[in-house]
């Protein structure tokens, strides 16, 4: 019999697949996603967080199927048992999503889409 551990490790806890994440990058509004009431200025170690692949990790580990927040990047989650936020915990990842990460993924989401299409100047 397998372990428990095995069994949950490799667990789809939730996915968002590329086309589906491009259908709702087409309806992409960045400037919809501009910091809250009470958030300062991100600083560049938070800036990294967000635009690399620590606040998708830490969004696994913290919301799960409870809330899609990034229905625009295509990702897979697996159920980890015991996982630990790369944020500290999921109260801070929750500040940075809301507070950081919202705009610079979206953000980068939106140059991504340009990109694609040639529309870039430079």
């Amino acid at each position: 019999m397998l372990q428990y551990r095995q069994i949950m490790g490799n667990y789809v806890e939730h996915r968002v697949h590329e086309d589906e994440a491009k259908a709702v990058a087409r309806t992409l509004h960045p400037e919809l996603y501009e910091r809250g009431p009470g958030c300062e200025v991100c600083t560049a170690e938070e800036i990294q967080y967000c635009a690399g692949t620590a606040v998708l990790e830490d969004h696994c580990c913290c919301d799960m199927r409870h809330s899609e927040w990034f229905p625009y990047v295509p990702h897979t989650c697996y159920l980890r048992p015991g996982c630990r936020p790369i944020a500290g915990n999921c109260a801070e990842y929750a500040r940075l999503r809301v507070c950081c990460c919202d705009y610079i993924t979206a953000t980068k989401c939106e140059y991504n889409k340009l990109a694609s299409k040639g529309k870039l100047i430079g």
